[in-house]
């Protein structure tokens, strides 16, 4: 037995082979002030990026940066207690524990208690929902499930930015054993090895991932492991030292410059991750590599820039929701100058929490310290599962405001459900034997134009078309460069119907997010040669910049809610309303059997400033998100068009 463990050590109760890693002394285990710098890039970027500065508009790859720089250290770390033969799983865990909730935790329960205060029930339910993913690492799967077309606005997710957070804990949970895995074999090439591969693997795998599902490609630990794997491959990079010295300079200028490309080039609408997440991934790893012998890398080791880095991580929790939350109790959009407090605010507070908070955990030391440890964690992650569950499990605590003046998250999920439900709904759309049949072409809000008919007793017989909210025109016009390819592929689907040719009526409904007249009278042209039947183009009805709901909450003690919501009126609607009418108010239409049907005449009267959010008959909310009617806005809308357009009926 004594000749089997020879020349073996038990770290963590697993045996490794003595040095078959690599040679003694060549991991080092010291600070270094560059990646604090280099961590104060990426902070920046991603704190510009969130406070709306429209000339950074790929500030978001900051987030990049940050897994390329935990993939090194924590890598480097782990591979240094193995060859000092003192590496423990626990020791580990608890040095990530100390550095990560402490702070984390705190701004959780701070973000419930602002959350309490000023989101409505219905809000708050879904803010316990995410509470409860955040507090267990797992808030990548529960912003992942929300992505769609419903899924609210980033305004209303104080927590979002912890999806980034879930990655790399659920990485440090994996890595070690991963590592510790490798060092059994005896070739020390082995590691690098799989690294490489699992980097290319990766990458390739978040690129694929992209076309079928883009959520789990940008939140899920497996499609950026790449970007962590590339830290890692930079140890084993240090082994190789240039021959010229000015080298490193031009290396860690390339690596800050291509940082710096994709935080001015990149957009929100790029197919990211993936192939274009080499860019700010390698760039990083240049930095890292090179800026500690360079001249350039003075940049970096500043007293400024490192002073950044060293409170990144608390500055990166603080920043987010408090911008969420300003702008939520504001209701407009924030100021040149009120960004530039918001910057200076989040660096105040993120100092506040590093001193007070994270860098007294981080730095305790002592076994007792370490049991004392273990106990606080367990424990405050029970009383945030706690909170979490109640606030998810009461529905967001309905009775702190009068019922009158909310939507319950049971409304809102019936309300959305009831929209995709009624595209294929054959009950619905089904009317009369005999009854004319209608074919509709338009995105969601034809729905809306389904349900005013029906739920005004019409029994014609419907077919539905859907769009898509990213293709205006009826689904024939992209609203980005992003969308030509979906947009195409949904104009052949419903262009190659077979419907058209049993119509005797044609709505189009549209939301109208780009006006082309000329595309627009081609599309008809189109229309006209599948169908001669009477072709009725529905044009903008009045939507809004809030969230209706949140309209209501937020001035429920107003006298005339009403006329409230109409400072949050989208009025360019109007101007188009306008345009479309002046085009289509020709004798050359009407012979054609083509008309235009103003729909917001019919919802706020011909002087338009009859508008509503709220039933003026029984109070009921006629909207639940920012433009989709509610079933009881459906119904008194479609009462107006009704009356306005009975033939429509």
């Amino acid at each position: 037995m004594k000749n089997r463990l020879k020349g073996r050590y038990n770290y963590g109760n697993l045996w490794l082979r003595k040095n078959v890693f690599i040679k003694s002394g060549m991991i080092e285990k010291k600070y270094i002030s560059d990646i604090d710098g280099l961590r104060a890039v990426a902070v920046l970027a991603v704190i510009l990026f969130h406070a709306g500065y429209r000339w950074i508009p790929g500030g978001f790859v900051g987030v990049d940066v940050f897994f390329v720089i935990s993939g090194y250290l924590i890598t480097k770390n782990i591979l240094f207690d193995v060859e000092k033969k003192h590496f423990s799983f626990f020791d580990f865990y608890v040095r990530r524990a100390r550095r990560l909730f402490p702070a984390l935790f705190v701004t959780l329960l701070i973000s419930f208690v602002f959350a309490y205060q000023l989101f409505t029930p219905a809000e708050l339910s879904r803010f316990g929902q995410s509470l409860l993913y955040a507090n267990m690492s797992l808030s990548n799967f529960f912003f992942m499930s929300e992505a769609g077309y419903f899924d609210a606005g980033a305004e209303l997710k104080p927590l979002l930015h912890t999806w980034s957070l879930s990655v790399e804990e659920q990485f440090y949970l994996i890595w070690p054993f991963v590592l510790v895995g490798m060092l059994w074999f005896r070739n020390k090439k082995v590691i690098w090895i799989f690294l490489l591969i699992s980097a290319l693997v990766s990458v390739y795998a978040s690129e694929a991932m992209i076309e079928k599902n883009p959520s789990a490609s940008f939140f899920m630990l497996p499609f950026r492991v790449f970007e962590f794997s590339i830290g890692a491959l930079v140890i084993w990079a240090e082994s190789l030292k240039p021959r010229q010295k000015y080298a490193y300079d031009v290396m860690t200028l390339l690596g800050l410059g291509m940082i710096l490309y994709n935080a001015l080039v990149f957009t929100d609408t790029m197919k990211f991750p993936g192939y274009w997440a080499l860019i700010p991934a390698l760039g990083a790893a240049l930095v890292i590599y090179a800026s500690k012998f360079s001249t350039v890398g003075r940049m970096l080791r500043s007293k400024t820039a490192v002073g950044i880095g060293l409170i990144s991580y608390s500055l990166y929790l603080v920043h987010w929701p408090l911008i969420v939350y300003y702008k939520y109790w504001k209701f407009n959009p924030i100021t040149e100058i009120e960004k530039v407090v918001f910057i200076l605010l989040s660096f105040l507070l993120g100092f506040i929490l590093w001193k007070y908070v994270e860098r007294p955990w981080r730095l305790k030391r002592g076994d007792d310290s370490k049991t004392h440890f273990t106990f606080i964690v367990p424990s405050l992650m029970l009383l945030l599962a706690f909170i979490a569950a109640n606030t998810w499990g009461f529905r967001g605590f309905p009775d702190r405001y009068p019922q009158a003046f909310q939507l319950s998250a049971e409304e809102i999920l019936k309300e959305r459900n009831r929209y995709w439900s009624g595209q294929q709904d054959e009950k619905l759309l089904k009317g009369e034997e005999g009854e004319a049949h209608v074919l509709i072409m338009g995105n969601s809000y034809g729905i809306d134009l389904i349900y005013a008919l029906k739920e005004n007793g019409s029994k014609l017989n419907l077919t539905f078309l859907p769009t898509s909210f990213h293709c205006s025109n009826f689904g024939t016009l992209p609203n980005s460069k992003e969308e030509v390819e979906t947009c195409m592929d949904i104009k052949k689907k419903n262009f190659s119907s077979e419907k058209w040719q049993t119509a005797d009526r044609i709505y189009l409904f549209d939301n109208w997010t780009v006006l082309d007249p000329e595309q627009l009278k081609k599309t008809l042209r189109e229309i006209r040669e599948l169908s001669d039947a009477p072709i009725y183009l529905f044009g903008p009805k009045m939507d809004y910049v809030r969230q209706v709901p949140n309209i209501v909450k937020r001035y429920m003690h107003n006298g005339n809610l009403n006329q409230v919501g109409r400072k949050y009126q989208n009025d360019y609607r109007i101007e188009q309303n306008r345009k479309l009418k002046a085009l289509f108010d020709t004798p050359s239409y009407r012979n054609d059997r083509i008309y235009y049907i103003d729909m917001m005449s019919s919802q706020c009267g011909k002087d338009l400033e009859g508008c509503e959010i709220i039933s003026s008959e029984n109070q009921k909310f006629l909207f639940f998100d920012n433009g989709h009617f509610t079933r009881e806005g459906a119904y008194q809308f479609g009462k107006k068009l009704k009356k306005d357009h009975p033939e429509l009926f």
